[in-house]
């Protein structure tokens, strides 16, 4: 913004399941530790923050895609949600790294989210849908996110739509 970076991020990967985000705007470091459950499919992350916060995600997997998850901040239940997807490509997953909101972990596009926000925090914007242009080999060229208000369950489907255009090399 205005000739400055909006948001700067610093990542360090240690050990396989613990990696390290330092957000230099505002100096606080996350570290999250990942605890994966083979006989259910799930797994489960520890964000600690060093402003002394934490949270626990869990999910559950199904052909490499997040299909079910919940947040929780000490035993305070803050979201749960539900996802289907299509069976194309992330390009996201061919980056190579981990990011904190595990967009590069599914193997495929998100379709379909419902999730449930009842502690913690309440978004202003929920995604609700994604609509994909593919090219010939089955990547995404163009994403378009649907989204509905934060500000009540009983808001329909919002006016807002985001757009991403994906250029490859």
């Amino acid at each position: 913004m205005n000739g400055k970076y909006f948001k700067e991020l610093k990542y360090s990967y240690g050990s396989q399941d613990k990696i390290t985000e330092i957000n230099l705007n505002s100096g606080i470091t996350t570290t999250l530790l990942i605890t994966t459950n083979e006989t259910n499919n799930g797994a489960s992350v520890a964000f600690t923050f060093s402003n002394g916060n934490s949270l626990l995600y869990e999910f559950d997997t199904r052909f490499k895609n997040i299909i079910s998850d919940k947040t929780t901040k000490g035993s305070q239940l803050c979201n749960k949600g539900i996802y289907t997807f299509d069976k194309n490509i992330n390009p996201f997953r061919h980056l190579g790294y981990l990011d904190f909101q595990f967009r590069n972990w599914y193997a495929n596009n998100k379709l379909t989210e419902n999730v449930d926000y009842v502690g913690c925090a309440f978004p202003t914007l929920i995604p609700v849908s994604y609509d994909y242009t593919y090219d010939q080999d089955g990547y995404p060229t163009q994403q378009i996110t649907s989204y509905r208000s934060g500000y009540g369950a009983n808001d329909p489907t919002s006016l807002y739509h985001g757009k991403v255009d994906f250029y490859y090399e």
